[in-house]
């Protein structure tokens, strides 16, 4: 696939996302993410190896950000970016290798206790890792399926932790030599969700009127 082609699964999410509209009776939500990505220890691996140099990072952390519309009935549709990642190695002879990855995803999922203040969540959808670099081949998209629980829903921000699966593919190449990565075949993720609170969404007042009786 080429990485200058958005993933055909996106076409459709983001009608739906356009059309989700008042009458829907839901809102949206803006959820900042704090990332650890296990999958990407393949990556730094493998421009160690072709650097000749060990890397200082051994802890891969990344940022992102994935609004998303969640409805009155609990269900939720939306899209993301992140984490992203970029690697600049040096080798001994001055020659330098660049990675950069920027992961898209679109995602449908379902809030099991909307009008708690605690809830378990999950979500699955796909993603494409729009990544470029010096090693870089090629890559491919995946599905992706994450379950969390979200805290704190009765206030105007929560949070929330998730464990994730994301199965894209990135191929990388050196000297004739390929080997093909998942970068985030396994996050673990920490959720500051912004928007107001969905459990605690009041309705229109009803307003009576009659005669007072002495």
């Amino acid at each position: 696939m080429s990485p200058h082609c958005a993933p055909r699964f996106a076409v459709p999410v983001v009608l739906l996302l356009l059309f989700a509209g008042p009458a829907a009776a839901g809102q949206w939500r803006f959820p900042l993410t704090i990332n650890y990505s296990a999958g990407f220890r393949d990556v730094l691996d493998f421009h160690e190896d072709a650097a000749g140099v060990d890397a200082d990072l051994t802890f891969p952390i990344g940022v992102g950000f994935q609004p998303y519309y969640e409805f009155a009935h609990g269900s939720r549709i939306g899209f993301g970016i992140g984490p992203m990642a970029f690697i600049l190695f040096e080798d001994t002879g001055g020659d330098s290798f660049s990675y950069f990855d920027v992961p898209l995803h679109v995602t449908y999922g379902f809030v099991f206790l909307k009008d708690r203040g605690v809830t378990p969540t999950v979500r699955v959808g796909g993603v494409q890792h729009f990544a470029s670099g010096d090693l870089v081949d090629s890559q491919s998209p995946g599905l992706l399926a994450a379950v969390g629980l979200e805290f704190a829903r009765r206030n105007d921000v929560s949070f929330a932790f998730e464990i994730i699966r994301d199965d894209a593919e990135i191929d990388l190449e050196d000297g004739g030599f390929t080997q093909t990565v998942k970068p985030g075949e396994t996050l673990v993720q920490f959720q500051i969700i912004f928007g107001g609170s969905p459990a605690r969404r009041e309705g229109p007042r009803q307003w009576r009127s009659g005669a007072r009786s002495d």
